[in-house]
Formats: C-alpha cells, structure tokens, sequence
C-alpha cells in the first residue's frame, strides 16, 4: 500500500461531477448499450513480457489517479461521482492465451460499454497470441 492510499483511508467518498461526466452520465442513460464513447487503446509487445510487474505498475497509476477510480452514481435522480479508496481488482485483466486473432480480440474489448456506475472505467486488458505475442490493451 503506498503512502497516497494509506492516506485517503477505507471506504469510498462522493463528489460533485463535471459537465462532461454529466454528459456521459446522461448518454449511458439513454443508450446504455453503447460503446459509443469508449476509448480504446490497443499495444503490441512481441517479447517477454512480465504480466506481474505490470499489474504492480498499473495498480499504482489506478492508486495515484482518482479519476480512474471513479464511478458515476445517480442520487436523487442525479450523478454523482463515487470515489473509491482503492483500485478495482477488475481493472487488470489477464485474458490467457487467446486461439482467436489479437486483433478481434481489441475489437471486442474495444466494443464493450463501459458501466459507469459498476465500473471500473479504465482496464488494462492483456492477451497472448503464439510466439511471445501479446497485445496489451488500455
């Protein structure tokens, strides 16, 4: 635990949301099946690649940023952000090897709705092609 999350203490807290956020809030409203507004970012890494050290250093980009530990929630019928203390364990995920191509495979996860009430709303996706291939998604 580092000394930034050791200071915000357990729990989660709220805070009010930007207008931005109020927009995305409302479009998953009116079409939550969307992935309109997903932004995905798909990376090749032929090689080695340590999934370990990774996790560790995308726990603590998560740890360091409220933002990516944000979700929206609606209170009395309005958003509102919800802060949590910690990282989501389900923002890394490690997908395995994957027999299906690494490029259909970014454009599922590319095409998935994010829940911004369930969150979490940034994941680092990791599959494995053949051949030391992996295709490292944000």
């Amino acid at each position: 635990m580092t000394g930034a999350s050791r200071a915000r203490g357990s729990g989660s807290r709220s805070a009010v949301t930007s207008g931005t956020q109020d927009g995305l809030w409302f479009l998953q409203k009116l079409v939550p099946e969307s992935a309109a507004y997903t932004v995905c970012r798909a990376y090749r890494v032929d090689g080695d690649l340590d999934l370990q050290a990774l996790r560790i250093a995308w726990r603590e980009v998560v740890d360091r940023h409220e933002v990516l530990r944000t979700t929206l929630v609606e209170v009395d019928g309005l958003p509102t952000q919800r802060i949590a203390a910690e990282p989501d364990p389900r923002s890394f995920v490690d997908l395995g090897e994957v027999d299906a191509a690494v490029e259909r495979v970014s454009a599922q996860w590319a095409s998935t709705p994010v829940d911004l009430g369930a969150g979490p709303v940034a994941k680092l996706v990791v599959a494995r092609g053949a051949d030391a291939e992996h295709c490292v998604l944000l």
